[in-house]
């Protein structure tokens, strides 16, 4: 007889000791595609029975919808292959765990190359077979109700392959994990490690970048897991699911097909290779290598000191700026991080060796995981490397792109239905914005080194987020703290924000000259009280609005008051704010032309009456508004605050053309991107009712909302509404 012919009698004989594995896997299958394939159309049936549909279009695409959404990518995915791939990895060979069946295995004439073969390959085809049988049924029933189109396939395809990758990481994660363990609990806890300590270890140690470093970036600074395959998926599958554009899609998984094809090929082979030279007196032990343990205990031991480390920082200092921690409360946390070590440590050794008297063996490597978890403590609460004072060399950086504040959406759109996608404000920034002035970029930065990056010392300190593309290829970004009021910034921060990449970088729009042409755009003006829906050409009103950019920089946005902004919407929280300056010339002159220019400043004649609260917040022991406060203790501060408040109506048209001359809508009030918040009065509100006659198209039964300038609240405005004690 062949060997090949040998190789399929073995195969046969193992699946038929694993009939049960079958049936679990196949049912798990068939509900998972089929029955919620039956469920997602029965659904849609109904709605269009009910009538939610309207159109036969609608409901066909409906149909397409729920299919994609049976076939394609899901959120509870990556849990039942999990589940799959450790119950089909365990059982095939959980016979090493028992002594008995170890010399009944080992006792047939069959190369041990050849039994692992059988067993892992019978099990991958378990797997395979259950899940396109499923799918298979599934396609089946989508296409007998008319729900199967390109897309449906295409995704289901696409969703084929990253599952069986996604199966093939897991189950050869669980198959080393088994190799190394000499008990199924054991093994489980192996394989938990080895799939996502490296997550559990990145978590961690980005908490204590944001505890402890004054200038850690979390814009630019994504986390970057490695191997951790399930939060991989978990936290991409969303995307998957939405994405319109199946090109997009595509690029998305990809680097997922090759690096969970490279990791599960890794761990196949490691498992083999341990196959093969695992002892049979293995079986029955905690861990079937020695040399595994020391490895495995301060692997284990460290990340639960800085767990806990992390813990106790978050219930007990969590309201306390890390630079303000005492040395004794410095030795509390490293003493934390050491114990928990300790603690895991010597729970591990007795683990080891079924012996509570074992947890003092092996001192030194309870000291390396006691040791590492009080130095990776102390690294980031000392900054022993540095973190916080790191300013590049400019001759070293090649470019940079900076993120001063969220602005506004970013994304693309589909030119054959107009539908679009989102793009994180970081990652467009990164594929956008390329500043070349890093002088000026670091000059500034190391101004700001003197305030130990923090915006409390600075008079109006605002944080920014760099993302240095050094001339090496390595990308290095953090936050730092500016102060704006600082006169001597102002011509650096000119000189970064005054460019052309930065426009180009900072407003989408700039480089959206094929996007803007199409007319499933909504496009509105505001000045901050009216919201105008306008029918202009959008291509022309982007032309004048950037042109009036050329002149954008620091000093124009500090000095002058926004007096509006164009909002260029493609759907709900997908739109362009791009902001409209009383000098922006040429944005206002089309406006005008057009006739939908409508101005900030309040026309007197067009007002019934203005209402001015003063909060008298200066009588109030300093106390603000926003005083942070909770249950009884919130009730009892409103009540005191209130006491304060005075209200004051004024119709007389005098005193009416007098505060308006003297406030600005409240919504560009608090537009504090750039001008300095002292600029308006905060401890007043202000609300206008307009006519009827009014010459804008003003509701006459809302208040809309203004701030006073600094400086300007009138004399008698100030003496009426003022607070004079009971």
């Amino acid at each position: 007889m062949t060997s090949k012919s040998l190789f399929l009698v073995r195969s046969k004989e193992n699946h038929k000791r694993r009939i049960w594995v079958w049936i679990v896997s196949m049912l798990i299958q068939l509900a998972f595609y089929p029955g919620i394939m039956i469920v997602y159309l029965a659904r849609i049936r109904n709605f269009n029975t009910m009538g939610r549909f309207g159109t036969a279009e609608r409901f066909k695409d409906a149909m397409f919808d729920a299919a994609e959404d049976a076939l394609g990518f899901k959120e509870q995915a990556p849990l039942v292959v999990m589940i799959l791939a450790a119950m089909i990895g365990i059982q095939g060979f959980a016979y090493l765990y028992s002594r008995k069946k170890v010399d009944m295995y080992h006792s047939v004439p069959v190369s041990s190359k050849s039994r692992f073969a059988v067993i892992y390959l019978n099990g991958i085809v378990i797997y395979l077979v259950s899940y396109l049988l499923s799918v298979i049924l599934a396609v089946g029933l989508a296409g007998i109700n008319g729900a199967v189109n390109g897309r449906v396939l295409i995704e289901c395809g696409l969703a084929f392959i990253l599952n069986v990758l996604y199966f093939l990481v897991i189950y050869n994660a669980v198959i080393l994990a088994v190799m190394l363990a000499g008990n199924v609990i054991i093994a489980g806890g192996i394989a938990i490690v080895l799939l996502g300590i490296d997550y559990a270890l990145e978590v961690m140690l980005d908490d204590m970048k944001d505890y402890f470093f004054s200038t850690a970036d979390y814009i630019f600074n994504d986390m970057d897991v490695k191997f951790c395959v399930f939060f991989d998926y978990i936290d991409n599958v969303n995307y998957w699911k939405t994405e319109i554009r199946l090109h997009s899609i595509i690029n998305g998984v990809l680097p997922f097909y090759l690096k969970w094809l490279v990791f599960a090929s890794v761990l196949g082979i490691l498992a083999y290779l341990l196959y093969r030279r695992r002892p049979a007196e293995a079986a029955g032990r905690v861990i079937a290598f020695p040399m595994v343990k020391p490895v495995l205990k301060i692997a284990v031991a460290v990340t639960a000191g800085i767990t806990v480390c992390n813990i106790l920082y978050i219930s007990i200092f969590r309201y306390v700026d890390a630079a303000e921690l005492s040395i004794g409360s410095a030795v509390l946390l490293c003493g934390s991080a050491g114990t928990a070590a300790l603690l895991c440590s010597v729970c591990l050794e007795a683990i080891y060796e079924f012996d509570v008297r074992a947890a003092v063996k092996h001192i030194v490597s309870t000291c390396v995981s006691v040791v590492t978890a009080m130095v990776v403590f102390c690294i980031y609460f000392f900054d022993v490397f540095g973190y916080d004072n790191y300013v590049p060399q400019p001759d070293k950086v090649e470019s940079a792109a900076i993120h001063f504040f969220y602005d506004q959406s970013y994304f693309d759109i589909d030119f054959s239905d107009g539908l679009s996608s989102s793009l994180s404000e970081s990652d467009y920034l990164k594929e956008n914005m390329f500043l070349k002035d890093i002088d000026a970029i670091c000059s500034l930065l190391e101004k700001g080194r003197e305030s130990e990056w923090n915006v409390e010392n600075m008079e109006d300190g605002r944080y920014i987020y760099v993302l240095f593309r050094l001339k090496s290829g390595k990308e290095v970004s953090r936050r730092y703290a500016v102060d704006y009021a600082d006169s001597s910034n102002e011509e650096l921060l000119d000189r970064i924000i005054g460019t052309k990449e930065y426009r180009e970088g900072q407003y989408q729009i700039f480089k959206a000259e094929d996007m803007i042409q199409h007319d499933f755009w909504k496009v509105t003006y505001s000045n901050g009280t009216m919201d105008t829906e306008l029918s202009v050409d959008a291509s022309k009103l982007r032309e004048a609005w950037m042109k009036d950019m050329e002149q954008f920089d620091f000093s124009l946005a500090r000095n002058n008051r926004q007096c509006g902004y164009l909002d260029f919407e493609i759907e709900e929280y997908r739109d362009w704010k791009l902001p409209v300056y009383e000098n922006f010339e040429n944005t206002i002159a089309y406006l005008e032309e057009e006739g939908v220019y409508v101005p900030a400043k309040v026309r007197a004649e067009d007002v019934a009456s203005i209402t001015v609260i003063n909060w008298n917040y200066d009588r109030q022991n300093g106390e603000a508004w926003d005083t942070y406060t909770t249950g009884s203790e919130s009730s009892a501060a409103y009540t005191s605050q209130m006491e304060y408040q005075r209200r004051e109506t004024y119709d007389n048209p005098d005193e009416i053309a007098e505060i308006v001359d003297a406030i600005f809508p409240e919504e560009m009030c608090y537009d504090w991107k750039w001008e300095n918040p002292k600029t308006y009065e905060r401890g007043y509100d202000v609300y206008i009712t307009y006519k009827t006659d009014a010459e804008y198209k003003y509701i006459p039964t809302v208040e809309y909302g203004y701030e006073f300038i600094s400086g300007r609240v009138p004399d008698f405005v100030e003496e009426m509404t003022s607070y004079t004690p009971k």
